[in-house]
């Protein structure tokens, strides 16, 4: 899969949006205008940041070589995800459904019923 594929498998979940950040217009996904993934280029791969779990992002760094700390983000709860590494599709997709399920579940209600009765279209 290219960062495309990544970026459109995002942008695909509920009430997700793309918006570009700073003045360089770096493209993160949010869903209820709170971040779930930033896409970054790193050393000249593409790559996806990511929240996670605490006790997760600590296991999975030392899992896969491909999971970084990223720059600026909180460390315990973020991970720098390399697309062209060690790390599965497989892998990849459920850390980006897992870091929109954390952001998605961290809004109010109220946002997350508005979300719900929003069709993609």
């Amino acid at each position: 899969m290219t960062e495309n594929d990544y970026m459109n498998y995002c942008l695909q979940k509920q009430g997700a949006r793309e918006k570009l950040l700073f003045k360089e217009g770096i493209p993160a996904c949010t869903v209820g205008g709170k971040m779930f993934g930033v896409l970054v280029k790193n050393q000249g791969s593409y790559g996806l940041i990511l929240k996670g779990t605490s006790d997760l992002s600590q296991a999975l760094r030392q899992k896969y070589t491909g999971i970084k700390i990223p720059k600026n983000f909180d460390d315990r709860y973020w991970n720098l995800v390399l697309f062209n590494s060690d790390i599965p599709k497989e892998e990849i997709l459920f850390l980006i459904d897992l870091s929109y399920k954390i952001v998605h579940d961290s809004l109010s209600k109220r946002i997350q019923r508005d979300l719900s009765s929003q069709s993609k279209g």
